[in-house]
């Protein structure tokens, strides 16, 4: 038994204990307050100083949950402003990074919830490397395009992908499993299925993959499929005792492979799990397990939503004041989450104005270079149409001008012909002309003998009616249009007065023959006939001096 005075004196060391502790922190806490206000009031002034205090209160070592959060919500302060301050501009280009490290970046874009971003990266990666790209691979690609069409709310798409997946002949046991998780956590969002049809597709497709991993001991597949039947479980209240051991399993297996987002996530189901059952005190306690696992920057996100949890926890525990400084910091993180998200739009907005600048000055030049093409062809064009017409021309007047040539000596030739026709037709009636005159003198002298030998009348008109001068005639002018088809019509209408014994002489006279030859022919005295040729040129109009078988020639 202690004496009444042994027990004072605990009572006053005690009492004293405690007003140390208090007061030192009481100091503490005025220090944090102190560099923390500072911190914050100097992001944008000087950053220097903010990072001086972040390594200041980082060696304070009795830090309560509620200034570790205040201090995690300045880191990403600092670091975004960090991140303002760089400059801009610097576009890192395809062939200045690795592509497995930017296809990190896009898995790592998707894992973070910028499932646009992410997918852009997937997309163009499997295109450019689409002809070398394994098929495990692409099948593991496939399911993360399918998490960022879950994301985006594209939930068919989602779906096809992943059961194309399922499909391929050569996919291996993780990526299987990791189909069939990724299925139902997209059934268990569908807005048009039931309530019922959502849970039992959720099991179904989460208890598929847990029958692959947990034999190939995949314990982030196992862990995913855990705390979506977790979560399945709480939310519809069918069995949170169950809900409750699949989350700590989960959380277990994220730990020990280090996938703390994942661990915290589960960690925040299975703080509600506790609220639901009024369990309020162990609401906390899986929240506080996994803050230190992780580092603020990059997961401002998944810190944001555990310290509301911890704000909804402490609100129901009746501890206001800490309710509201987790509630302020992860209202302050979800701001500073906006604020980056619109400062990522701003940037892709100006990148895709730059970017459309660059391409409309790529397509003026480009245009520029068509229009120089065109004026080239168009050049080349003109330049082959007047060549090909000066060849054609060359050769049109080539063969032109041999025509011609061969046309002239057809001419000439036919017309060698004519003449040779000619003077062949004019022998045949200077022939025809000398025979009837001697016809006719054979029949004159036999006239002057019987007529000397006083033969009768009977006989000598016999003789006369034989000298057929008409019938030789007629034959003869014949034989005269032939050759000249044209000279009795010509000469008619020049000289329509003439009669038919001066056509008749005209055309002895064309024939050249003489005076005595015309006679013959014609059967009369020689003088009758140059009387005849002297009428003849009064009738034509012609001086003594002209010749009248030149005039007579015109005429042919």
């Amino acid at each position: 038994m202690l004496s009444k005075g042994s027990i004072i004196f605990i009572v006053i060391f005690i009492s004293l204990h405690f007003s140390f502790y208090s007061y030192g922190y009481g100091v503490e806490r005025k220090k944090f307050d102190s560099l923390y206000t500072v911190g914050i009031s100097k992001i944008r002034i000087d950053i220097r100083i903010s990072d001086s205090c972040i390594n200041k209160l980082n060696k304070i070592e009795t830090l309560s949950f509620t200034q570790k959060a205040k201090l995690n919500y300045l880191k990403s302060k600092v670091h975004a402003q960090k991140v303002k301050n760089q400059p801009k501009g610097f576009v890192v280009q395809d062939d200045m990074v690795d592509p497995d490290s930017l296809l990190a970046t896009g898995i790592s874009y998707i894992e973070h919830g910028y499932a646009s971003k992410g997918l852009e990266i997937i997309y163009n990666y499997i295109e450019t490397n689409r002809n070398s790209i394994k098929d495990t691979l692409l099948d593991y690609l496939n399911i993360k395009i399918a998490e960022g069409l879950r994301m985006n709310l594209e939930y068919k798409k989602a779906v096809y992908i992943l059961e194309e997946v399922l499909q391929s002949p050569k996919i291996n046991s993780f990526n299987k499993s990791y189909a069939y998780n990724r299925l139902a956590a997209i059934y268990d969002v569908t807005p048009e299925l039931s309530f019922q049809q959502r849970v039992d597709s959720v099991k179904k497709y989460s208890d598929l993959s847990i029958s692959i991993s947990k034999p190939h001991n995949f314990l982030y597949l196992l862990g995913l499929s855990q705390s979506e039947l977790g979560s399945l479980y709480r939310l519809s209240s069918m069995n949170l005792d169950l809900s409750e051991l699949y989350c700590t399993k989960a959380i277990q297996n994220f730990i020990e492979i280090k996938a703390y987002r994942n661990a915290m996530n589960t960690s925040i189901i299975l703080s509600d799990i506790y609220i639901r059952r009024g369990e309020l005190q162990k609401s906390r306690i899986p929240l506080y397990k996994v803050l230190d696992y992780l580092n603020v920057i990059g997961n401002e996100d998944m810190f944001m939503r555990v310290y509301l949890q911890l704000a909804k926890s402490h609100y129901l525990l009746k501890d206001y004041h800490n309710a509201y400084e987790f509630l302020s910091v992860g209202r302050l993180l979800e701001k500073l989450l906006f604020e980056f998200a619109m400062d990522e739009k701003i940037s892709e907005m100006s990148a895709k104005y730059n970017l459309a600048l660059k391409e409309s000055e790529i397509s003026k030049r480009e245009n520029k270079i068509k229009l120089q093409r065109k004026d080239i062809r168009y050049l080349a064009a003109v330049l082959m149409i007047t060549l090909t017409t000066l060849i054609i021309s060359i050769l049109y007047f080539s063969i032109k001008r041999k025509s011609l040539k061969q046309q002239h000596d057809l001419e000439i030739l036919e017309k060698k012909n004519l003449q040779i026709l000619f003077k062949a037709k004019n022998k045949e009636l200077v022939q025809s002309l000398a025979h009837s005159i001697d016809k006719n003198n054979v029949l004159k002298t036999l006239k002057k003998e019987i007529a000397a030998g006083k033969s009768s009348n009977e006989l000598t008109y016999i003789i006369n009616s034989n000298i057929d001068t008409s019938h030789n005639w007629r034959e003869i002018l014949l034989n005269f249009q032939n050759l000249y088809p044209d000279f009795f019509s010509k000469l008619s209408v020049q000289h329509p007065n003439l009669t038919q014994n001066e056509i008749k002489l005209c055309a002895l006279l064309i024939l050249k023959l003489s005076t005595n030859e015309i006679s013959e022919v014609l059967s009369v005295s020689s003088s009758a006939i140059s009387k005849s040729r002297q009428r003849l040129r009064k009738r034509l109009n012609l001086d003594k001096e002209a010749d009248l078988h030149t005039y007579l020639q015109k005429f042919i």
